[in-house]
């Protein structure tokens, strides 16, 4: 080889490197953080977006945070932008339970998520039947009536009592996986859980009632109408982490895109009946909407003048 071919050779290798640190270079990140349990509906959806965010070129990490406060020292320590998933529920457990704060500004606020129903349900194994008339009978008939959920839920059902003339009691697990798990191994008379293709499909489940009556069932204001409860979904939102305005912009954009195209996450979604970011747009719901299902979760527990802290971002 001569003296110039090899000088090609370099110049070739050199420009061939150069492109590769540039395209590695402008690669954007986007992690997605769960700050819960690694088993459930949350670190599900995570997995999925982090595939999704990797198949548009995205350098995307799932981080596995597992409580607030964990997940607030990620956040602190990490330069690297990402979001999570939060509902109102959480922040209320977090806040007032484990004094942990997340901050929910117009700066780190992302987009509305998910608008999901909840739903009550039954086991098909109890032979209650599948009418709901029966299946509300069959509540009333007990002195003492045990309802599996998350401890993330703020209320206990107690209320529920009032209706049925006896004890409804919560039975706590830490994430939606256990509670359905529990409760399909016969831990609990009843099962309140958000409703998804899990609870859809899953063969010896009865979901007899949701928020919104979607898929067929009854809805919560009709089957319980004095329940406090009866009208409140399960308003999930994206929260951002170390992220300027352009960066907010980008990740609004392919998290729309993504949840709209993406085969295994449209699916999720679509197939449970579940609206997502665009659609929530379009309904015109956001950042204030937010905190006004805080307020409604909270059900007048918290004062103004600790609301008003938390929308700061602080405790009192």
């Amino acid at each position: 080889m001569t003296l110039i071919q090899r000088l090609g050779a370099i110049v070739i290798a050199l420009t061939i490197s150069a492109m590769a640190t540039s395209a590695y270079a402008e690669k954007k990140v986007l992690d997605v953080l769960v700050p819960y349990s690694n088993t459930g509906n949350n670190w599900k959806q995570a997995v999925m977006f982090s595939e999704a965010l990797k198949s548009k070129g995205y350098d995307s990490e799932v981080v596995h945070t597992a409580n607030c406060f964990k997940n607030n020292r990620h956040i602190k320590d990490s330069k690297r932008p990402g979001f999570y998933f939060l509902a109102a529920t959480d922040l209320i457990v977090n806040a007032k339970n484990k004094e942990c704060m997340q901050k929910v500004t117009k700066k780190t606020y992302l987009v509305p998520h998910i608008y999901r129903s909840n739903a009550v349900c039954v086991r098909k194994s109890d032979n209650i039947g599948n009418n709901t008339k029966a299946i509300l009978a069959w509540i009333a008939s007990k002195d003492r009536v045990t309802m599996a959920s998350t401890h993330m839920l703020p209320d206990d059902f107690s209320e529920l009592g009032n209706q049925f003339g006896n004890t409804v009691k919560k039975v706590e697990y830490k994430g939606s996986s256990k509670a359905f798990k529990g409760f399909n191994a016969g831990d609990t008379d009843l099962l309140y859980i958000g409703y998804t293709n899990r609870e859809i499909n899953a063969p010896n489940l009865n979901c007899f009632a949701t928020t919104d009556g979607v898929n067929g069932t009854a809805k919560f204001s009709e089957v319980f109408p004095g329940w406090n409860m009866s009208k409140l979904v399960f308003f999930n939102h994206l929260i951002g982490a170390n992220m300027n305005g352009k960066q907010k912009k980008d990740a609004r954009n392919i998290i729309i895109e993504v949840l709209e195209n993406d085969p295994k996450l449209s699916a999720y979604y679509n197939n449970a009946f579940i609206p997502t970011t665009a659609e929530l747009e379009k309904r015109g719901l956001g950042f204030d909407d937010f905190w006004a299902d805080v307020t409604a979760w909270a059900d007048g527990s918290v004062s103004d003048s600790t609301m008003k802290a938390w929308k700061k971002g602080k405790l009192k």
